[in-house]
């Protein structure tokens, strides 16, 4: 595009920028990362020649490492049946699953920001479940936070179906049926939210829901009108929220003191396999290990290397930004005057929570959610990218009246407003 504007009309400033787009640093992160890498070998004590493992390459090394594992803990005489009982209690006779999860973990935390703080609070956390009252601890506020948000949800369900019925003739007793569903619902969240989860195992264990009022099939409509309402029903009835009411709260804290021991075996032996993996790699590195070492050099005020690239860039632009995890973000704020309070923010950053598909894999979009809020309070530093070439107006609307419904700051983290509407391109929109 560059040389096609020069070649019409000539200009001295595209001439230059034309000169310096091959040192422009546009590439993955990853791409980046590993360039970092090379130049600055000396600070880690890297061979700068070193050699990237593909996925699938560093899949199969990690599983062989995982096993070889395995198989000289069952051999050590240290006296300690722990491991043993670990393997008995999770393995169901098979430690291959174990050992594959294990790889798993240390692939998954590898991107999570302070490794070893994670480690000493997710003990922590336990204990602290097994030793206080659970509606004090940290688990027992997010696990009553996730039943919250389910009878909530299932309120909102009743609410939401009630809403588009009474916009139909004949449903009046199908209206008339999920206001006493939510009646019921709402019932169980004020108990919840004044006596906890044994008020609620009280009063919503075994219930009898109200009975759906018969209309006749030959109303139109009908079928689709009783899906929404037995979707309701079903959600109260066998929804993910009823096994949280299986155990009291007694039965909850005896099983994590059961689970606390085998905790801390599974975190040793994803810490012990950590270190052996880095090893079998010797001269190699995976993607994760582009992240954190990367992370390493910019972390050290001493080497002046964050320093360097901070002056050297004058914007940094990042794409996707709802995929980032803890490490890539400070990867990011250390690259860019984002970790320097007193100068003026240069990361500009492009994402949409709606297509973040990468959490499975430690991707945090809370990251991105915090600053968006952020930078509202600032002026011009937030646009709303709406505008949409790839879909026509009347689906627009349709996909917009769908997910204002379904997506909420409880369910997926946002609230589908009219900051996260689609729009269709103009000339679409002056044409419905």
């Amino acid at each position: 595009a560059l040389a096609q504007r020069q070649f019409e009309k000539s200009s001295a400033k595209i001439a230059r920028q034309i000169a310096l787009i091959d040192r422009a640093n546009i590439s993955t992160l990853h791409g980046f990362c590993a360039r970092l890498l090379r130049q600055h070998f000396h600070l880690l004590g890297l061979d700068p020649n070193f050699q990237i493992l593909d996925a699938d390459e560093a899949a199969l090394l990690r599983l062989e490492v995982a096993r070889e594992l395995f198989a000289e803990r069952y051999d050590r005489e240290d006296g300690s049946d722990d491991f043993r009982s670990f393997v008995d209690c999770y393995g169901d006779g098979d430690d291959e699953c174990l050992a594959q999860l294990v790889a798993d973990a240390h692939d998954l935390l590898c991107s999570v920001g302070d490794l070893a703080e994670w480690h000493k609070q997710a003990i922590s956390r336990l204990v602290e479940a097994v030793d206080k009252p659970l509606s004090e601890t940290t688990l027992g506020k997010e696990f009553g936070q996730s039943v919250a948000r389910e009878l909530r949800s299932i309120r909102r369900m009743c609410e939401t179906a009630g809403s588009e019925l009474k916009t139909l003739k004949h449903f009046t007793a199908y209206v008339e049926h999920l206001r006493e569903l939510w009646t019921v619902v709402n019932h169980w969240i004020t108990v919840f939210d004044s006596h906890g989860m044994q008020g609620l195992v009280e009063v919503a264990g075994e219930v009898e829901l109200p009975r759906l009022p018969s209309i006749s099939s030959k109303i139109e409509g009908k079928d689709a009108a009783k899906s929404r309402v037995d979707s309701v029903a079903k959600a109260m009835k066998d929804g993910a929220w009823r096994q949280c009411l299986r155990f009291t709260e007694a039965e909850w804290k005896q099983g994590l003191a059961h689970i606390l021991p085998h905790a801390r075996i599974f975190l040793q032996l994803v810490n012990e396999f950590g270190e052996r993996y880095s090893s079998a790699k010797q001269t190699a590195l995976d993607f994760a290990d582009l992240e954190r070492l990367t992370l390493q050099i910019l972390q050290d005020p001493s080497n002046g290397v964050a320093r360097g690239f901070q002056r050297r860039f004058k914007h940094v632009l990042v794409d996707e930004y709802q995929d980032i995890n803890e490490v890539q973000d400070a990867i990011l704020t250390l690259l860019s005057t984002e970790s320097r309070p007193t100068m003026a923010g240069n990361l500009f950053c492009v994402g949409d929570v709606k297509q973040s598909i990468y959490r499975f894999r430690l991707a945090e979009v809370r990251l991105f959610l915090d600053r968006q809020e952020r930078y509202q309070f600032r002026r011009n530093a937030l646009i709303n990218l709406q505008e949409n070439f790839r879909s026509r107006a009347p689906l627009l609307a349709a996909l917009n009246e769908v997910f204002g419904r379904l997506m909420t700051r409880e369910s997926a983290g946002l609230d589908y407003d009219s900051s996260h509407q689609l729009l269709a391109k103009s000339q679409d929109r002056k044409s419905v």
